[in-house]
């Protein structure tokens, strides 16, 4: 259904294991690299046709590690000014609009 299209790094976190914590562990996991300065920037929902995703969506800060891939293609880093014009879909949009809301 998103095939092609470029997502944020991150998972489902089980309900028993909500936090910071857990964000920064599924972080390191997925890419390799230790976070600090977790935050919550908001929540996201998105309707698609058959099913409602709901999002928590945090900022962090890289503070080591090795950035490897795990599960994608291909990543990259960019300012929060290149965000528009990626191709993404759109639970991913406003999840990009909460941190350039959070940057005025």
């Amino acid at each position: 259904l998103l095939g092609g299209l470029w997502e944020l790094p991150g998972g489902e976190v089980h309900a028993a294991r909500r936090g910071a914590a857990s964000v920064a562990e599924l972080l390191r996991a997925r890419t390799g690299l230790a976070v600090a300065s977790v935050a919550r920037a908001g929540d996201v929902e998105h309707l698609f046709t058959h099913r409602t995703l709901r999002l928590r969506v945090f900022r962090c800060e890289a503070v080591g590690g090795r950035l490897r891939l795990d599960g994608w293609q291909r990543h990259r880093w960019l300012a929060p000014a290149r965000f528009e014009g990626i191709p993404c879909g759109n639970a991913t949009k406003k999840a990009l609009a909460l941190f350039q809301e959070q940057a005025r």
